[in-house]
């Protein structure tokens, strides 16, 4: 992949480099089962720090290096099942996962021989992906646009390819059930990927999380989505060209899925491209409108 506009060095020494960049790629150790290998982390360089700290700094000639700055953010397809992402990866998260009951893998697989093809074309840091592929979907492709995003995600696959070899013979992961599965990724605009398809590529399900700004209450945003916003940057949801955007994206989606499209939005946010859903699912901050394609086209 194309990382050149995002150059990885060691350190952030110099004042006036430093400022030009907001984030940097971390290779560090990780352990997959007896394989020891390593795997990219996305660090937000802390250019931020208190007022005090700032002079001090600048005393010492040390403005711009990455002080303080917090550990990488590692995208990770093989969790373990204690983790909240794993617990909920395996549907025992002790909560009904209403992402799970709109995308319905599971009915649409036992609807189709248990085939349940899903496209994710928002994909960001690929964990509904992942949800949807342990419960009950057969193949899920993930479509991301931004290059240093999709770059986390090859190397997610890559260290969950080394996981299914190093556990081939080993029932145990998943009682086997994710060796069978399939999971892939394309780059580009969701819009362009799902327009390209052939009619024998169509998914059963497309589903798209538009990233929307961040919250203004300062409680209990997700590190995935700091990390993900602190990159791409909020879009402004009353923007001409962001709506224009997700209705295109939306439209592109409702030409491609075979028996709905999965939206989802903040609870309260109007519905993409003014398309009234064919019904909804409802939890305290975010919703997930459901399109019958039947119904939509």
């Amino acid at each position: 992949l194309d990382i050149e506009y995002f150059p990885l060095y060691e350190g952030v020494n110099d004042t006036v480099e430093a400022a030009n960049y907001s984030h940097v790629l971390d290779v560090v150790p990780f352990q997959v089962g007896d394989v020891s290998t390593y795997a990219l982390g996305l660090r937000a360089l802390s250019m931020d720090v208190e007022s005090k700290k700032k002079k001090k700094n600048r005393r010492r000639g040390r403005i711009g290096q990455a002080t303080g700055s917090p550990s990488p953010y590692i995208v990770d397809f093989c969790p373990s099942p204690d983790s909240p992402i794993g617990k909920r990866s395996k549907g025992s998260s002790g909560t009904s996962d209403l992402l799970i009951k709109a995308v319905a893998p599971g009915k649409i697989a036992a609807a189709n021989d248990g085939g349940a093809k899903i496209y994710d074309l928002t994909a960001g840091f690929g964990q509904d992906s992942l949800l949807i592929l342990e419960n009950g979907a057969s193949e899920v492709c993930m479509v991301e646009r931004d290059p240093i995003v999709a770059t986390l995600l090859q190397d997610a696959l890559r260290r969950r390819d080394l996981h299914l070899e190093s556990t081939k013979d080993d029932e145990d992961w998943s009682d086997g059930k994710s060796k069978n599965k399939k999971i892939t990724l394309q780059v580009g605009h969701g819009a362009d990927i799902a327009k390209s398809l052939s009619p024998e590529d169509f998914p059963h399900v497309c589903y798209l999380d538009p990233m929307f700004p961040p919250r203004t209450k300062s409680a209990a945003v997700k590190k995935n989505m700091q990390v993900l916003h602190s990159l791409l940057g909020s879009q402004d949801a009353d923007d001409e060209a962001t709506i224009l955007q997700e209705a295109e994206l939306l439209e592109a989606a409702f030409l491609i899925a075979k028996t709905r499209v999965v939206v989802k939005r903040p609870v309260n946010a109007p519905s993409l491209g003014d398309r009234k859903p064919s019904y909804d699912l409802r939890g305290s901050v975010n919703r997930w409108d459901v399109y019958i394609t039947a119904e939509h086209r």
